[in-house]
């Protein structure tokens, strides 16, 4: 209730377009199946993603075959199979293709600036508080002190079209590591026959030295198509 409350409170002095969207009634769903594409690097894979009774998952390669999958398809196939045997079923937010107003409200908070349109787009900046995916205890937050962000509004589909989170300068989350390039990306859709918008596309690059390593990752994950059913 306090939480609920405090939402209230930072939402209230939101322009109204931005308001609308972060008020936009959706349902409490979970992913039943998703056709996901994920690229990372020079590897990318498609894959299907069923979910049993007992949010037990079941990833079916679609894409390339396994006969002509590169090393790096290989990588980044296990890694994902490997996450679904650990943990049962996805447990990053972002990716279950939720449109979630409540993240959406906690990373925004009360004070925007209109920076005009962007393909058609009504844009607004704003601090973020949090990112959109961030869960307890994964350190997001020595990065989001860092970050600049904006959000897009479509006015016509009535709901946010992609959030953005970036660094304007390079920083240093901790002692031993620098980030030199941190975007982040995720872009909400309205199918024709869908109720609710959804999840598109997660697009994330970082670059930076950990140790005096350097290292960088350049990744999209995609949700092609997907199904809902009400949650328990």
């Amino acid at each position: 209730m306090l939480l609920a409350s405090a939402l209230f409170a930072l939402s209230a002095a939101l322009p109204q377009p931005l308001e609308q969207a972060l008020t936009l009634q959706v349902d409490e769903t979970e992913l039943s199946t998703g056709h996901f594409r994920v690229t990372e690097g020079p590897a990318r894979i498609e894959f299907r993603v069923a979910y049993d009774d007992q949010r037990q998952a079941e990833l079916t390669l679609l894409a390339p075959a396994e006969t002509a999958m590169t090393e790096a398809e290989v990588e980044l196939w296990e890694a994902w199979q490997g996450d679904d045997e650990a943990d049962g079923e996805e447990e990053d937010s972002s990716f279950d293709g939720a449109y979630n107003v409540e993240n959406l409200r906690a990373s925004i908070g009360g004070e925007v600036s209109e920076l005009g349109r962007e393909d058609g787009l009504l844009v607004y900046g704003f601090t973020p508080l949090s990112l959109f995916s961030a869960e307890d205890g994964d350190g997001s937050e020595r990065i989001v002190q860092h970050l600049t962000g904006r959000v897009a509004v479509d006015e016509a589909a009535g709901h946010i079209a992609w959030i953005e989170y970036s660094a304007p300068e390079s920083f240093k989350p901790n002692m031993a590591a620098r980030i030199e390039t941190f975007m982040m990306r995720v872009s909400f859709g309205r199918e024709a026959s869908a109720e609710a918008p959804r999840m598109e596309e997660l697009a994330f690059e970082i670059e930076g030295s950990a140790a005096f390593q350097p290292f960088s990752q350049n990744s999209r994950i995609e949700l092609i198509s997907a199904e809902f059913t009400p949650a328990d």
